[in-house]
């Protein structure tokens, strides 16, 4: 399997871990709202670390204020 390949099934992995897992996402998204959290800190090595960086962007993307 190559690097690009794991990225194109990327969006389907993700569509199926939302639909088997929408109602535990939504708790979880409920928690932490209610916490008004106002920083979060990701630690991560390796690849990780480049899905640390993508979910830093989506937060500041989707966040408001």
């Amino acid at each position: 399997m190559s690097l690009q390949s794991e990225i194109l099934e990327q969006p389907a992995c993700l569509q199926a871990l939302l639909r088997s897992h929408r109602e535990k996402a939504q708790e979880n998204t409920a928690a932490i709202k209610a916490r008004n959290l106002k920083y979060v800190f990701l630690a991560s090595r390796g690849i990780s670390d480049n899905a640390g960086r993508y979910a830093n962007y989506l937060w500041r993307a989707f966040t408001p204020g």
